[in-house]
């Protein structure tokens, strides 16, 4: 007789109390699992992201652009004091210039009661040759000289005057800027430039005072207002900041602010001499001697200087 044997494995039924407690140990488990893979997920896309800026950084080439360029500061230079000179105290310096070895000078008027006046001023002696006055409607504004002719400027009154250097009266001719005021005057040796309080350089023909062009005063693309008081040094301009205790120089191919000097020492300076001094206003340049002189409103002293 043959047997047959059973070969298969008994299994032993789990009561419910067991199932229930099997199931919710997978359930547990498999929760728990989940849990740390997002973990370990999320680490490795951190770790990835680190990789690739890195990368970014030590692998890019010359020439590429960062994201947020550095903020660079505008040069200074130094304002430094050669000699004092007297000023006459009553001038509300507004145009300040050297033409053949004389200081002519454009005093405004705040109060509109007749003082505004041009002078020109003896550079030994430091005393006015010569002056004319303004009517008391006009306030008198910035000056420049071109071929023997003076052009002077006024405030708000939208009116240029033209005299000979024996300060005859040419013409008076109409003008008009984007603030509506004139401020500051210089020469390039072909046209002239005004400044109007903005940051605003405009340049008109100086037969008929049209208006050719202009280019905006920036640092570092920003732009910059109040300029005011101009004078052309040797290929730059030079401008006063009003009611700031700077000197611009500016790049007139693009407007740019090259450098600037902060003279703050001096306008304390003239504080100390006459509390009621008014704002740093005034830079003539003598291009035969190369020697430079600055002042302001009711200042005290004309300080011949060097910009270094």
């Amino acid at each position: 007789m043959t047997l047959k044997t059973n070969n298969a494995k008994l299994k032993t039924p789990l009561n419910k109390a067991e199932f229930v407690r099997t199931r919710k140990f997978q359930s547990l488990f498999l929760r728990e699992l989940s849990k740390q893979m997002k973990k370990i997920i999320t680490y490795i896309v951190v770790i990835l992201l680190i990789l690739a800026f890195a990368a970014y950084f030590i692998f890019s080439g010359p020439g590429t652009t960062p994201p947020s360029p550095p903020i660079t500061t505008i040069p200074a230079f130094y304002t430094n004091i050669i000699a004092t000179h007297p000023h006459d105290t009553s001038s509300f310096t507004e145009g300040y210039l050297i033409y053949n070895g004389k200081l002519y000078e454009s005093s405004g008027d705040p109060d509109y009661v007749g003082k505004s006046r041009l002078l020109k001023i003896d550079l030994n002696t430091w005393t006015a040759e010569k002056q004319i006055g303004l009517d008391k409607k006009y306030f008198g504004e910035g000056i420049a000289i071109l071929h023997d002719t003076i052009y002077q400027m006024t405030y708000k009154e939208h009116t240029l005057f033209m005299y000979d250097m024996n300060f005859k009266k040419l013409k008076e001719q109409s003008f008009d800027t984007d603030t509506h005021e004139g401020w500051g005057m210089t020469t390039d040796g072909t046209n002239l430039i005004v400044s109007d309080g903005s940051s605003s350089l405009q340049y008109f023909a100086p037969s008929t005072f049209t208006f050719l062009r202009k280019i905006m005063v920036n640092e570092q693309g920003m732009p910059v207002g109040n300029v005011n008081e101009l004078e052309y040094i040797d290929g730059y301009i030079y401008a006063n900041q009003w009611n700031e205790p700077y000197i611009l120089k500016i790049d007139p191919s693009t407007g740019a602010v090259v450098a600037k000097s902060d003279i703050n020492s001096i306008w304390e300076q003239e504080r100390r001499n006459k509390p009621n001094v008014d704002v740093p206003n005034g830079i003539a340049y003598d291009p035969n001697t190369k020697k430079i002189y600055i002042t302001g409103k009711y200042w005290s002293q004309d300080y011949e200087v060097k910009f270094q």
